[in-house]
């Protein structure tokens, strides 16, 4: 659904702007981005008002939200699992925030979250076939995940000294939370490799390309999943993830549609 309606509205504004076709795409995904941040705040920010912890909900998901965008993780097949999935584990913190409310479980919720914060800042970034990083992009990532990091551990250990819960608890939510996600990711991602499923990471060549002469364009193919390549000199296939190699392009294999 929300693919579907960031899609049109990419299409939209495409076809209304100077942007150039091949950058669809590249709309599509931000409009993707944007419509699933506003329809998951909207869900928080409901199950928030039911469980009467509306603040903190509210908290937990711009931590959430940074520390995830940066830090990667664990992503789910297809949009309708990562929909139902995402909203479960939002539920799931924002009752963790209700309980922490009821009980005194503060020293047990800090302990997790630093253990987690700890695996956080082994593994971030985690990239995936569906959202590869390149050397320059990993550094990057890496070091704002950390700075990110850095800040939520410094709101959960001054909120924890002062007893600050409205702070205190959703921040630890966020980390168990991208802790969950990262190690699981971690686990998906080495067992595929196990199983040669992820080799997106190591650089294909691009020997092929397609001639269309009927709208006169030509588009390279991707080695791995043999999809046209949109956008030339790109470092990776939007289609599969694979990192892509441009070496001796003008003596590759072209064949006429």
């Amino acid at each position: 659904m929300i693919s579907k309606l960031a899609l049109k509205t990419a299409k939209i504004f495409v076809n209304n702007s100077k942007a150039q076709y091949d950058d669809e795409k590249i709309y599509q995904y931000g409009f993707f981005v944007l419509y699933s941040n506003i329809v998951f705040f909207i869900i928080t920010v409901i199950f928030g008002i039911i469980l009467n912890s509306l603040i903190s909900s509210i908290i937990f998901f711009i931590s959430f939200s940074f520390i995830r965008q940066f830090a990667g993780g664990f992503h789910a097949k297809t949009e309708t699992r990562c929909e139902i999935l995402s909203t479960l584990s939002i539920l799931c913190c924002i009752v963790l925030i209700k309980l922490s409310k009821m009980y005194d479980i503060r020293i047990a919720l800090l302990s997790i979250s630093l253990v987690f914060a700890t695996l956080i800042f082994i593994l971030c970034p985690l990239d995936t076939p569906e959202k590869p990083l390149n050397d320059k992009e990993y550094k990057y990532f890496r070091k704002i995940s950390w700075i990110i990091l850095s800040l939520i551990i410094v709101a959960i250990i001054v909120s924890f000294i002062f007893k600050f819960n409205v702070v205190f608890a959703p921040c630890c939510a966020s980390l168990i939370l991208e802790g969950v996600l990262i190690g699981t990711g971690k686990i998906k991602k080495v067992y595929n490799e196990k199983r040669g499923k992820c080799k997106y990471r190591m650089p294909m060549k691009i020997e092929q390309a397609i001639y269309i002469s009927k709208a006169n364009l030509m588009f390279s193919v991707c080695p791995r999943c043999h999809k046209a390549i949109e956008r030339e000199y790109t470092n990776h296939c939007s289609s599969c993830g694979q990192k892509l190699l441009w070496q001796d392009i003008d003596n590759i294999k072209i064949t006429y549609k």
